[in-house]
């Protein structure tokens, strides 16, 4: 019988050893494999203006097939994103997700008051495939009364909104001094034309 030299025996070796480590090697691939992956989740709200008592639309979808009835909560915080608070709970159709927000319900901050600042923004809590997401922050103003050149909500017109507009002054969608509220003729930049609407409404308010 033909001895065999160690070159060939080392390589017999190395490949039971290779074969031996086969089964491991797949089934930390299975693993990996199973693991969930990161998932997004995105938020629209219209109008961005409203007077108390009229609805928000709020809606968007998880942007990865999960199953009808999945649950989406959408919550709100005082425009300090400090502490979040749970405005609905609604869920998913084709992964998409829906709610009419009536403005003088709903809020528990501050408690007598349903005008002012708000941040809105949706979140879901993953599932056995993706990962949690939260989506982008949305704000929406709730005025008593719409006054025409009330940039920040006090239901008044005065040197505070001119100061408004004059921060974002320059300013268009991207921006980092964009303020969408500032834009009072809708043009997607701050101007002198929205300064002249201030001017023109200065000293309104609320009667």
């Amino acid at each position: 019988m033909k001895q065999l030299d160690r070159k060939t025996i080392w390589g017999i070796v190395l490949t039971l050893l290779l074969i031996s480590m086969l089964p491991m090697a797949l089934n930390i691939q299975s693993a990996r494999a199973q693991d969930p992956l990161p998932s997004s989740i995105s938020i629209d709200v219209d109008p961005i203006l409203v007077v108390v008592g009229y609805n928000v639309t709020i809606k968007g979808a998880i942007n990865e097939t999960v199953p009808d009835d999945t649950s989406v909560y959408i919550e709100y915080s005082n425009f300090t994103k400090s502490n979040w608070n749970l405005l609905a709970k609604v869920n998913t159709t084709n992964s998409q997700y829906e709610y009419n927000w009536t403005t003088d319900v709903g809020l528990l901050w501050p408690p007598t008051n349903k005008y002012g600042w708000w941040d809105v923004r949706a979140r879901w809590e993953g599932d056995a495939n993706y990962l949690p997401a939260t989506s982008t922050v949305k704000t929406v103003r709730v005025v008593k009364v719409k006054i025409f050149g009330d940039v920040n909500g006090d239901v008044k017109v005065d040197g505070k909104d001119i100061a408004v507009v004059g921060v974002a002054f320059g300013s268009y969608p991207g921006h980092p001094r964009w303020n969408p509220l500032a834009d009072l003729n809708h043009d997607n930049k701050i101007d002198g034309i929205d300064l002249t609407f201030v001017a023109k409404n200065f000293g309104k308010k609320d009667p």
